[in-house]
């Protein structure tokens, strides 16, 4: 009776995952803060790429990829780390140092069993019956994971899960470029200059183009959450998004933790990562070159989403 309740949790998490996906810097690890102290919800910290993997293989490819992923243990674990297939909780969260998960590599590995794996079902499963015991994660049966990847994530969940949800966060486009830009050049890496601004921009669009012409019975698992409307009304937003995912309502959900700890910020402008210090006017780091290119440019970003010049 234990191994089938097991299983029917292990089924539970594969078949209604929660993905969230957005253009970087448009509030998706905000909204991740939002959802983590709902006693349903098993949020995988930080970003993972696997929903966005099985839309960049297309549906005639999804066996290759899961022969790769399942040839060899100490490969798949490699692979998941070097691409981010899955969270990256071996190491300290980049944007989060000082937050303690309680990783346990030894328990993520005793776990990870990928014999018998022929479908992405079971191949999500397993890694996430193993992700659950590196964080010794109890209770939370609805599997939460992000990627600041352009929506591809959620059009991947949605495409090939039939009970997926899918949630994408945006935010005014000027504004999510001025704090991209930011973030960048903070970090050091992939800065934002002219070319990763244009590719930036097409990328907006495309997620435009994609939520313009989803199928109709994915539409119904879609929702749209504007940073904006999250910052104004926090509990209207999450009651709503509840409903639309299935998530019951619980007043954790308009207040934002991490792993049950009261959130810290996250913001570009911050002197420091993970802390909410930020100044009251935020610089504008954007040049007005690059804002007139996304403003002549983004006209189907700001439509599809509401925003006004």
């Amino acid at each position: 009776m234990a191994a089938q309740e097991d299983l029917s949790q292990s089924l539970s998490n594969a078949d209604s995952p929660i993905v969230v996906s957005g253009p970087p810097r448009s509030g998706t690890t905000l909204f991740m803060a939002y959802l983590d102290g709902h006693s349903d919800g098993f949020w995988l910290p930080d970003e993972g790429f696997f929903f966005e993997h099985l839309e960049l293989m297309g549906a005639d490819r999804q066996d290759l990829l899961i022969e790769a992923a399942t040839a060899d243990l100490e490969a798949c674990i490699e692979g998941l780390r070097d691409r981010s297939i899955m969270p990256m909780l071996h190491r300290p969260i980049v944007d989060f140092p000082s937050l303690d998960l309680g990783w346990s590599d030894q328990r993520f590995r005793s776990a990870l069993k990928l014999d018998d794996v022929s479908d992405l079902r079971t191949l999500w499963t397993r890694l996430v019956d193993a992700y659950r015991a590196g964080l010794n994660a109890q209770g939370g049966f609805r599997t939460i994971v992000k990627a600041a990847d352009f929506g591809r994530s959620v059009f991947g969940a949605l495409r090939y899960f039939p009970e997926a949800r899918g949630i994408v966060v945006v935010r005014d486009p000027i504004e999510m470029l001025n704090s991209l830009k930011r973030y960048r050049e903070r970090g050091g890496a992939r800065r934002l200059t002219w070319p990763t601004l244009a590719q930036t921009i097409r990328e907006m669009n495309e997620l435009a183009r994609s939520v313009d012409t989803i199928p109709e019975a994915d539409r119904q698992r879609l929702t749209i959450v504007r940073y904006e409307d999250l910052m104004a009304s926090p509990e209207a937003v999450m009651r709503r998004v509840g409903d639309r995912v299935g998530l019951t309502w619980q007043p954790t959900l308009a207040v934002p933790t991490m792993l049950g700890k009261p959130w810290t910020g996250n913001s570009s402008f911050a002197e420091q990562a993970g802390t909410d210090a930020v100044p009251e006017n935020r610089p504008v780091t954007l040049k007005p070159w690059e804002r007139d290119l996304a403003n002549k440019h983004l006209d189907g970003f700001r439509q599809t989403f509401g925003y006004s010049l």
